[in-house]
């Protein structure tokens, strides 16, 4: 986009603090980094790639994957075996928690809907309905963490990884190589072609 929405932005500030704190549910050194979800550049939040950055290396996993999923330029964190078996309880807790958490997550999805609804049904004005964004964003960035925790485990990524339609956009110029890393440069506004 040609400048970042007020509005995501708004809530990424907001729960840029909490999302640390549910992934402390399963490592809690998490909460002795003290860092948050998000650091801010230039006005903008991008994704605190230390935060990640810290646990991989405490659990003993490489940072290749990592990087090439979000982008950004992270040090050479290679494999080490030995801190991965000593990190074995954390990914079974981290596989037990997003796994409960599943069949939660259309309930939450359901519940929020109805609370949407109900705020535009009611007249709410924009700062209730940014409130209620802010929510409805951690709790994504909580299903989603639980989500990918469910599919790493789930074995599937031995196969290779799937084909999505992001693997398969021929134009798109907002999409960037290191996107999280804010000192790569932005391409001009352009209208994206539809595909």
């Amino acid at each position: 986009p040609p400048r970042r929405s007020r509005l995501v932005e708004y809530a990424q500030r907001r729960a840029a603090g909490s999302i640390p704190a549910i992934m402390a549910r399963w490592d809690a050194r998490v909460l002795q980094d003290n860092e948050p979800f998000t650091a801010l550049y230039g006005g903008a939040s991008y994704i605190n790639n230390d935060l990640f950055l810290a646990r991989l290396a405490d659990w003993g996993v490489s940072a290749g994957n990592y990087s090439g999923e979000v982008g950004g330029a992270t040090p050479p964190l290679r494999w080490r075996p030995l801190r991965l078996l000593r990190s074995l309880p954390v990914f079974w807790r981290m596989l037990r928690v997003a796994r409960t958490r599943l069949p939660a997550l259309e309930r939450g999805l359901r519940r929020h809907d109805r609370e949407l609804a109900e705020l535009v049904a009611r007249g709410a004005d924009g700062q209730q309905l940014a409130d209620w964004f802010t929510r409805f964003y951690v709790f994504v960035v909580q299903g989603n963490l639980c989500i990918a925790a469910s599919l790493a485990s789930s074995g599937g990524a031995l196969w290779g990884r799937p084909p999505t339609v992001y693997g398969q956009l021929d134009d798109s110029p907002h999409r960037l190589p290191w996107e999280t890393d804010p000192g790569t440069a932005r391409p001009a506004h352009a209208d994206l072609p539809l595909q």
